[in-house]
């Protein structure tokens, strides 16, 4: 260890600060050295007064989750929509579920605790009691999910797909891609993405 003022300095960092860093910005290792000790004196101090402040807030942190585990005091999600419900399926990780939603699933209404569905035949088997399950997990409530024969809304996928080609259909009528077109006969616009 190198002492340098009220510092010890690992011999490879010294060397490494010596001979790398302080070569090619024109400082002299003594008063590099010793205006780092005189930053350490100022702020190691502060620093572990930081740090005590913050196991003490930890330890008060523990405690409370100790004194509250079996209470019911965890905010749960509110899911107000069907978009709601596949955006936490996306959050939460649950990727199949989240598949069925999207490509299997043909909406028919949704409201709060209650949802009916029509779905198609590669619907996964067992898609409504992992979606009730996840459900009351979320929510902290039971949930009603209906399998109806009724013609539902178009999948959302499908509808995704729908919208996005109808963007492209308007942006093709524009004279941005019109020129752009001129110039680039062969080139297809196959997405448009939207700027907020």
């Amino acid at each position: 260890m190198i002492q340098k003022k009220n510092i010890k300095i690992n011999q490879k960092l010294y060397n490494f600060i010596n001979n790398e860093v302080l070569k090619d910005i024109s400082i002299n290792e003594d008063i590099f050295w010793n205006g780092f000790s005189d930053i350490v004196d100022v702020y190691y101090p502060k620093n572990l007064d930081l740090l005590k402040k913050r196991q003490d807030l930890q330890n008060i942190i523990d405690k409370w989750h100790k004194e509250n585990k079996s209470k019911d005091i965890y905010l749960k999600e509110k899911i107000n929509t069907f978009e709601d419900l596949i955006e936490i399926s996306s959050l939460k990780k649950e990727i199949s579920l989240k598949y069925d939603l999207e490509r299997n699933v043909n909406l028919v209404k949704f409201e709060d605790g209650k949802i009916d569905i029509s779905f198609n035949e590669k619907l996964g088997k067992d898609f409504v009691r992992k979606l009730s399950e996840k459900l009351h997990e979320w929510t902290g409530k039971r949930w009603v999910i209906t399998l109806t024969k009724e013609i539902g809304q178009k999948s959302f996928i499908e509808k995704k797909i729908i919208d996005n080609n109808k963007i492209i259909e308007d942006e093709k009528k524009g004279n941005t891609y019109k020129k752009f077109k001129s110039i680039f006969p062969d080139a297809e616009l196959i997405n448009v993405d939207e700027k907020e």
